[in-house]
């Protein structure tokens, strides 16, 4: 992968998790985001589904259209978005690329590898992705949160020793 990919690529995730990449709540987040993945994808896909996969399977077919969704996000962004003239075609291009990437990943692999109508390939997809992106939202803030509570405790913590070594 190019070295202009790769750091679009964590650009993406530092804007949709919200922390900058290799900071502790930005792994953080993303150890939820993936945990939620792997579980209520399995979930999802087992019980509201009726397909009876593997995690492995259900992970890996779930996450392919979503890193593949990622991937035309970045190819719109560094071709197709410098292109085009101010307007809300420029605004929305890369959520429009993404989305139909994600679609028609979806269709041709997510489908083949559980093994499900076009319908409950969808159904598992959209749910699965709703869970990830409210995890996202409400563990992010948590995350977020607690860290500045943390960092605060530090810091008072540094000056209180700092004030008993002057004594």
């Amino acid at each position: 992968m190019n070295v202009s990919w790769q750091s679009e690529f964590i650009q993406l995730f530092e804007k949709i998790f919200g922390a900058s990449a290799g900071s502790t709540p930005f792994l953080t987040i993303a150890g939820i985001a993936l945990g939620t993945l792997v579980l209520f994808g399995w979930l999802i896909v087992n019980f509201v589904c009726s397909t009876r996969k593997g995690i492995l399977v259900t992970f890996f077919s779930l996450a392919i259209p979503g890193i593949l969704g990622a991937f035309g996000w970045i190819a719109a962004m560094r071709f197709g978005v410098p292109q085009l003239d101010a307007g809300p075609l420029r605004d929305q291009l890369p959520i429009l690329v993404a989305l139909s990437v994600v679609l028609i990943t979806s269709f041709f692999i997510t489908r083949k590898l559980l093994g499900t109508s076009e319908k409950a390939c969808l159904v598992a997809l959209v749910c699965t992705y709703a869970c990830v992106f409210a995890a996202i939202q409400l563990g992010g803030s948590l995350v977020h949160e607690m860290d500045t509570s943390l960092s605060s405790l530090e810091e008072k913590k540094m000056q209180r020793d700092k004030y008993l070594m002057e004594e």
